[in-house]
């Protein structure tokens, strides 16, 4: 999780809160780009391990490609494979081709959805706009689809293709201008940098009809003080070190 290309989000309006979701969960562990401690971020293995173990959802990163849509944290392939370039310029088959780490391959947004069973959430975030046209034709139960990005046009867009997925606000700090101006969009959640959550933040923003997710946390006892603030959940890196039972309050 980490800011994405292009403009920054403009400030969202809240419509409501979904608190039955994520199976009803109390507090919720989500899966930081699979699950980046123990696989190749963006990956099936990554999904798959997060999977195993027991995660209520799974976050990984969107990107365009020349001509498709794959699991990807930065524009470039250069930090997470084996080559070199922009993946905006990459065809499917050219990062296909590429080593993901262990021998792991560049994953298509719909091959990572197809490993996705029930009840498990699917985090697709959306780090540029045209990134948000992955959800046309989706074969996916999209009531457990959650959809989230740092930009406002990210959202509005994916907004417009009304598949019924709960959308999110990533926001690096909160300030009382971050919900203005966004009422054509209905925001679900904020994901927002755990070290600047307060009790005040999280007041506010279920003031506003929200749900407040924290990234990225890899510390139990940071993830059990943001559930006594009544943070609804955390993603993670390390689900074997910040699991329910390691989160659970006494």
């Amino acid at each position: 999780m980490s800011m994405c290309d292009g403009d920054p989000i403009s400030p969202a309006a809240a419509k409501s809160r979904d608190k039955p979701w994520f199976g009803g969960r109390e507090f919720v562990i989500i899966g930081h780009r699979g699950v980046a401690a123990h696989a190749p971020e963006n990956t099936l293995r990554g999904a798959e391990r997060a999977l195993e173990m027991r995660v209520d959802a799974i976050e990984v990163d969107v990107r365009k490609s020349r001509d498709g849509f794959v699991l990807m944290h930065d524009s470039t392939v250069d930090r997470t494979t084996n080559g070199h370039g922009r993946v905006s310029s990459m065809s499917l088959s050219e990062l296909r081709a590429l080593d993901a780490g262990n021998g792991e391959r560049v994953p298509r947004v719909d091959e990572f959805l197809e490993v996705i069973p029930p009840p498990t959430v699917a985090n697709l975030e959306l780090k540029v706009a045209e990134a948000a046209a992955c959800l046309e034709g989706l074969k996916f139960d999209t009531r457990r689809l959650l959809v989230s990005s740092f930009h406002r046009a990210a959202l509005a867009s994916a907004s417009r293709y009304e598949t019924g997925a709960r959308l999110a606000l990533a926001i690096d700090r909160w300030s009382p201008e971050t919900l203005v101006d966004f009422d054509q969009v209905e925001l679900h959640f904020i994901c927002m940098d755990h070290r600047a959550v307060t009790s005040r933040i999280v007041t506010q923003v279920r003031g506003a009809g929200l749900e407040l997710l924290a990234y990225t946390v890899n510390s139990a006892s940071r993830a059990r003080q943001l559930r006594e603030m009544e943070v609804l959940g955390v993603f993670t890196d390390d689900p074997v070190s910040v699991s329910h039972r390691a989160c659970t309050l006494i």
